[in-house]
């Protein structure tokens, strides 16, 4: 059994032989109410949300003193893993993965949702032939993105990829999950981060001081095409208002150039 997040994972199969992975609350967790509340949270979510071929859909779940949920078993590896394995094939797959991953968020998004924990360990990349297949997964942190929320009880996440207000006063939005979009995609093209910072502190002050900034993506990554590097530096800057206000932007941006 393996453990990620709030999870224990396991594998198992359907009656009729079909392979599952199952995501059950770690029993430290089961007596923890708003723990177990957000666990729920994020199971619901998953499970209202419509089909689509980049989220990885519940086919089944329970919310009691034990909640579960049942997935399909996705045969692949984690966007990090991918990417510290393939580096060399970037310029040939990155574009369509970004326009995958946009495209989850974008679901997310147009149901209802924040995702607000964007990373490539909830990205998995499957492979058929030729073609690559990007899935969204872990619901746990999800939130109502009809509103805007202020509130520092909700600094929760992966630092690394938190957008600076999140870090700094729980301010979050769809433009918090624009900013994670930005970090992931430097992080695939590039093989770095784009802000520096070991601990929530460090990389709260690496966002926010204004004496650092990142180095320009079209610099590191001569393959991609200026309008799409520009837009990544977008989604990365420090001040919301001047982020992509949706995802779907990344989305019709990218399949211009691409």
């Amino acid at each position: 059994m393996l453990s990620g997040g709030l999870a224990d994972i396991s594998s198992g199969r359907l009656v009729d032989g079909t392979p599952v992975v199952v995501r059950s609350l770690q029993r430290q967790h089961r007596w923890k109410s708003r723990v177990r509340k957000r666990f729920v949270s994020g199971i619901k979510a998953r499970a209202s949300l419509p089909s689509h071929p980049n989220v990885i859909p519940s086919l089944s779940y329970a919310v009691g003193l034990n909640p579960y949920e049942i997935l399909p078993e996705i045969e692949g590896c984690t966007l990090l893993d991918w990417r510290n394995r393939n580096g060399d094939l970037l310029s040939k797959y990155a574009p369509t993965m970004l326009i995958q991953i946009a495209e989850a968020l974008d679901h997310v998004h147009r149901n209802g949702y924040l995702h607000l924990d964007m990373k490539p360990e909830n990205i998995l990349v499957s492979s058929v032939g030729d073609h690559l297949r990007c899935h969204l997964t872990d619901f746990d942190l999800v939130l109502d993105s009809s509103k805007i929320w202020h509130d520092k009880k909700l600094r929760f996440g992966t630092f690394s990829y938190m957008a600076p207000e999140h870090l700094q006063d729980g301010t979050i939005s769809l433009r918090s999950d624009v900013f994670s979009y930005g970090v992931v995609a430097y992080l695939l093209c590039c093989g770095q981060l784009p802000f520096p910072g070991n601990t929530p502190s460090a990389s709260r002050e690496s966002k926010l001081s204004g004496n650092f900034k990142p180095e320009p993506i079209g610099a590191l990554c001569k393959w991609l095409p200026p309008a799409v590097a520009e837009f990544i530096m977008r989604c990365l800057s420090c001040d919301p208002e001047l982020r992509p206000g949706f995802i779907g932007i990344a989305i019709r941006d990218l399949k211009k150039v691409y």
